[in-house]
């Protein structure tokens, strides 16, 4: 399922923002604030162009969506200096400074990123007051900066204090509830999430708006959490409250099938999985009828790849690669020019199926897969995205599996460019590449390159390890 919106997925982003690069939510950050920032006047913005358009925003969403993460920052950076002296704020220095930070974390910077995160704090306080919604949400993402950057205890404060500004301003804020929630379960303060989730939850049952963020998910951790300690049946009513937003017509289709998704994954890990895969199948059922997404079969890829992995759980593998190859076909159907997205996120349709094939022996039949899926991007997004790299990734090991060393060889040279280009010679998600790219190598016989490879990686691990990890304290 695509999110409507991705200010409206906050567990969903977090799994992206978990993953590597990890991009946190300088994007959802950006376009939540060009609706919400009316009240600071600019004219390039007042006439109704799209940030896509405007020219300060443009080429940095553009830089960015295509993985130049160098070239971004240096094009936030200035616009950033351009805006700071204006009187009034010129609106658009929120969008940019949680741009970024954004940046800075997905270059592994998470230092420069709580600094940015805490310029932005203090411009929405002046902006929209100390107890806005803003201010709520700006320190929830300073509080998930300090996470990644492993300061715990500011982490702690910093979500402790969104918290009592939100309950002062009586406000109810669901990217705080998502972060503050994780973050309790993440120290082992078990009954203070609970706590939060059950208020979460109460105010989802109360206010059955359309596209409320993270209802679902909220639910579903409130139901895990109360069965772990043996409360099983209440567990169970947790669970089917939220079924029943599955059913009522009063929710739109993106609500009832984020209730059917937590659903399925509650029946899964119940082992109940006749209901799990109905759940899914009725998920796929709403995605495909929704009015607003006019049947593009790949909005449901998602809740297919989902039923694949249960079939794989049954060793129904016969049935999961039905499904999976069914899933690769509405994806690719779906990419056209107009939605570069999907090919963007490919690979998360196309892997389940590949990792089937070579766990199965049966490389030759993943090849083509990946192939198909490499000259799709190529021809949507051009050949020097960034998005390029993971694909060409699965195919080099591909590749080796089938013993093909050569013809993998000149495609980790072609990854390791991609990566320089996007993040620079000293990004993190280099080191990966060099190791397998220098064992490589030595199985081509061609030691004295694989000691050059293996040089720089050991002397980019020594550099990364002595940056420290925390950054300084709060004032």
């Amino acid at each position: 399922m695509l999110c409507p919106s991705r200010i409206h997925c906050p567990s969903a982003f977090r799994q992206i923002f978990r993953q590597s690069p990890r991009p946190l939510r300088a994007p959802i950050l950006l376009l939540a604030f060009l609706i919400l920032a009316a009240l600071l006047p600019n004219p390039a913005l007042t006439q109704g162009v799209p940030p896509q358009k405007d020219p300060v925003l443009g080429p940095i969403m553009k830089a960015e969506s295509e993985g130049r993460l160098v070239d971004a920052k240096k094009l936030v950076q200035v616009a950033i200096r351009n805006a700071e002296p204006q009187s009034p704020p010129d609106r658009r220095l929120r969008a940019l400074l949680s741009q970024l930070a954004g940046i800075e974390i997905q270059l592994r910077h998470p230092a420069e990123a709580v600094a940015t995160a805490r310029r932005m704090v203090a411009f929405d306080e002046k902006a929209f007051g100390p107890e806005s919604s803003n201010v709520v949400e700006d320190l929830s993402n300073l509080g998930e900066y300090y996470v990644m950057a492993e300061d715990d205890a500011s982490a702690g404060k910093t979500f402790e204090h969104a918290l009592a500004v939100m309950h002062r301003a009586h406000l109810n804020v669901p990217l705080l509830f998502d972060h503050l929630s994780e973050f309790y379960k993440r120290v082992d303060r078990t009954e203070d999430a609970e706590a939060l989730l059950t208020e979460a939850v109460e105010y989802c049952d109360a206010h059955p708006s359309p596209h409320f963020p993270g209802c679902s998910g909220f639910r579903n951790q409130l139901a895990n959490l109360n069965r772990a300690q043996g409360h099983a049946t209440y567990a169970d009513e947790i669970v089917a409250r939220g079924a029943q937003q599955s059913v009522e017509s009063k929710y739109d289709w993106y609500t009832q099938v984020s209730a059917l998704n937590a659903q399925a994954r509650q029946y899964e890990e119940d082992e109940d999985y006749a209901r799990a895969e109905a759940a899914y199948r009725q998920a796929i059922d709403v995605i495909e009828k929704a009015p607003e997404l006019k049947g593009r079969p790949g909005d449901a890829s998602l809740e297919i790849v989902m039923l694949g992995r249960l079939f794989e759980k049954q060793a129904r593998l016969e049935d999961a690669e039905k499904v999976y190859e069914s899933a690769v076909e509405a994806q690719e159907a779906s990419i056209t020019p107009e939605w570069p997205e999907g090919a963007q996120g490919i690979l998360a349709t196309v892997s389940p199926l590949v990792r089937l094939y070579r766990s199965e022996g049966r490389a030759a039949d993943a090849e083509p897969v990946l192939q198909q899926a490499l000259d799709l991007q190529e021809r949507i997004l051009g050949t020097q995205h960034t998005k390029l790299s993971l694909t060409l990734q699965e195919l080099a090991a591909v590749y080796e599996d089938e013993e093909k060393f050569e013809a993998a060889e000149p495609l980790y040279q072609r990854i390791i460019a991609l990566k320089e280009r996007a993040a620079g010679p000293d990004d993190p998600q280099l080191l990966g590449t060099l190791d397998h790219y220098s064992a490589l190598l030595r199985m081509l016989n061609q030691p004295a390159r694989a000691k050059e490879i293996t040089a720089r990686a050991n002397a980019l691990r020594q550099k990364l390890d002595q940056q420290s990890p925390h950054p300084p304290g709060q004032n």
